[in-house]
């Protein structure tokens, strides 16, 4: 029954000749994302940027060379040579006229559609003010809610709210000229107008964002974002992937946003601007006070700050808002020509001092203290060939953190880029997040290069290689340790049939567990993707292996079938996957098509059947409905998860509704 059922699966999209994938960058999303290469924050917050922009897209007639950057696909060549364009041939009549720039491949066209539109009128309009923005807005409100087909221990006891999650959220919107928004988040199992929640939900983050108002670039108040440089000193927003890099050749953004995300941990709370002095210079000064989850030591001081926004039971409300942090920062760039230099200087102040454990070697240099500071300087050169880039930093921590960058185009049908870091394992900074084999920017130095060849608009080749090493003691390694990884990834687009294929390599070094030296953990992943469609069909067939060698080995693989109808008011999704693992370590990964604004990329292990039906409809022109039911079914336990979130069951199935209502 099984070897048919997978002979069934793998067979089904061979019986269409045609195909292209109609969620453009939802794709983009899938095949560049590995899960043990960026974490699902950075994840979300890609996601739901790509989201906000497909909803709002760019007018190519009305724009600015910041909002084209929000554009993470798109490389620093790429982004001159559009805004150049705009400058001498605007307005554009047709998007047809992307086919005039060089430096676009035709996948690179089609993924842009997605997020620009045009507006025909030849002259920019006469700056309107706030209240004409306002009074011109789009508004629009959400309701999400996920329902449980079953129940956990913390459900019968232990936790403290319903077992549902839901969130409403409303924004107001007018182009990328303003935005503003309202959200509140309940997780599962949180309680609700009970407890420490006595206003509804246990999250609120509310955003208010103005561009283009003559001198003032950028405004941002409520909770925002904020990175400069490449993210050593200041970066709350995502850092990209290995694999992602390679796209935009290491592209990275001086821009504050508005955190328009459920997630709780990586933001800022209060206001910031990025002013224009002049024909050259920038000014962006920011300022936040928040409160943060924290575990307390019995001195009272910060042991650990928390991110996960967890807060089901009475022991993580005990730990909500605990503590509170204070941060200013200011960033001055210069920009003339190809060249752009640039200041960043950000200190921070807790309500408590930090006072991590540091009897495991591995935190021995974890920041301690109630107050801090980071300085840095960064640089980048840009032209149609070349783009070099780099920041350095330091702080009161005495030690130096650098990243430099190498992009080169050698032709328009092949790029290399090589990206150094060295950050010394007494380095930190509160804020930190930037290119890294690690999790945090400490402790590491390494060197990455990347290649993307594409010798014609149907073949396109993906490589990179990068070594890492670690001077001091990391998690799971008590000594200094080595990391390398390898992917090689092609895709190959024929008319209507696209097939990806891709190959990583991943050698960690690792702690014996007699704790007497290191051995090599070594991970092999493979996936193999087919995408066909016909008419209102698309189908999918997806094949994902792994091999992991450690001291003993291990196996996993995970066939899937998706299949997706999609008419002008009404689209149905559904896909099916059988997976079997040895183990946790060769477990599997499967992307699937979510609710707006919900990244949803499930991981798996043992022996089971997965399974998802998701369906949208659009009732009028103001009303859309989606609703997606999903279940896993585990073919070798009785049970599901452990303590709290166990479930005494070998199935589980989750409903998934949401409500959008254009106002």
């Amino acid at each position: 029954m099984k070897t048919l059922l997978c002979l069934l699966l793998s067979l089904t999209p061979f019986v269409f000749l045609h195909a292209q994938d109609t969620d453009v960058w939802q794709h983009y999303l899938e095949t560049r994302y590995d899960a043990d290469d960026a974490d699902s924050d950075d994840m979300q917050a890609l996601s739901d940027l790509l989201y906000d922009l497909h909803a709002h897209p760019i007018d190519l007639n009305h724009t600015s060379y910041e909002e084209l950057a929000q554009l993470p696909f798109l490389d620093e060549q790429q982004l001159d040579e559009l805004v150049e364009y705009l400058d001498r041939y605007a307005p554009v009549r047709s998007l047809g006229e992307l086919m005039m720039l060089r430096t676009l491949t035709p996948a690179d066209r089609q993924l842009l559609c997605e997020f620009i539109t045009i507006d025909t009128i030849a002259a920019q309009p006469p700056q309107p003010s706030v209240g004409q923005l306002l009074s011109h807005a789009h508004h629009e409100l959400t309701a999400t809610a996920r329902v449980p087909f079953y129940q956990r221990k913390g459900d019968e006891k232990g936790y403290l709210g319903y077992p549902f999650r839901h969130s409403l959220r409303y924004t107001l919107s007018n182009g990328q000229h303003l935005k503003a928004g309202l959200i509140g988040a309940q997780d599962a199992s949180e309680p609700f107008f009970a407890n420490r929640n006595k206003w509804g939900y246990d999250y609120y983050t509310f955003f208010f964002q103005l561009r283009r108002k003559g001198a003032l670039r950028n405004l941002v108040a409520g909770r925002y974002r904020a990175s400069f440089g490449m993210g050593l000193v200041m970066n709350s927003n995502f850092s990209l992937g290995k694999t992602t890099v390679i796209g935009s050749l290491g592209r990275t953004g001086q821009q504050l946003s508005a955190h328009s995300s459920t997630m709780m941990g990586n933001y800022l709370q209060g206001a910031g601007a990025t002013i224009a002095l002049g024909a050259h210079w920038e000014l962006t000064p920011f300022l936040s006070w928040r409160t943060i989850d924290a575990t307390l030591n019995d001195e009272g001081a910060i042991a650990t700050r928390l991110t996960s926004g967890y807060h089901r039971t009475e022991s993580e409300l005990q730990r909500k808002d605990n503590a509170s942090e204070l941060l200013g920062g200011v960033n001055v760039n210069w920009k003339s020509g190809r060249w752009q230099l640039g200041m960043t200087a950000v200190y921070n102040r807790f309500s408590k001092p930090l006072q991590p454990n540091t009897s495991q070697r591995y935190r021995r240099y974890y920041p301690q203290g109630q107050q801090f500071w980071n300085a840095s300087a960064h640089y980048s050169y840009t032209s149609p060939r070349l783009s070099i880039k780099g920041e350095t930093a330091t702080g009161q921590c005495k030690a130096l953190a650098t990243s430099n960058l190498l992009a080169w185009k050698l032709s328009s049908e092949w790029s290399l880029m090589a990206l150094q870091r060295f950050f010394s394992y007494h380095y930190y900074a509160l804020h930190a997040k930037s290119f890294s084999e690690g999790s945090s920017v400490q402790n590491e130095s390494g060197l990455y290069i990347g290649t993307q060849w594409r010798p014609n608009r149907q073949f396109t080749l993906l490589a990179y290689a990068d070594v890492a090493y670690f001077p001091w003691a990391r998690y799971l390694a008590s000594r200094s340790s080595y990391a390398f990884d390898h992917l090689l990834q092609a895709s190959w687009q024929h008319r209507r049939f696209t097939l990806d294929a891709r190959y990583r390599l991943h050698i960690r070094q690792r702690d014996r567990a007699d704790k007497q030296g290191l051995y090599n953990r070594t991970e092999h992943r493979m996936r193999l993707n087919a995408t066909l469609t016909s008419g209102a069909w698309t189908l999918r067939t997806k094949l994902d292996a792994t091999l992991c060698q450690t001291t003993d080995h291990s196996h996993g693989w995970m066939l899937t079938q998706q299949a997706r109808w999609q008419k002008k008011l009404f689209d149905v999704d559904v896909s099916a996957a059988y997976f079997h693992t040895t183990d946790y370590d060769s477990r599997v990964y499967g992307y699937e098509r979510g609710m707006r604004y919900a990244f949803s990329f499930p991981m798996f292990y043992g022996e089971g059947l997965r399974w998802a039906l998701s369906a949208s409809c659009r009732l009028g022109s103001r009303l859309r409905l989606t609703a997606k039911c999903a279940g896993t079914h585990y073919l070798d336990r009785s049970t599901i998860g452990s303590g709290l979130q166990a479930i005494s069951s070998n199935h589980q199935i989750d409903l998934d509704a949401q409500l959008t209502y254009k106002l």
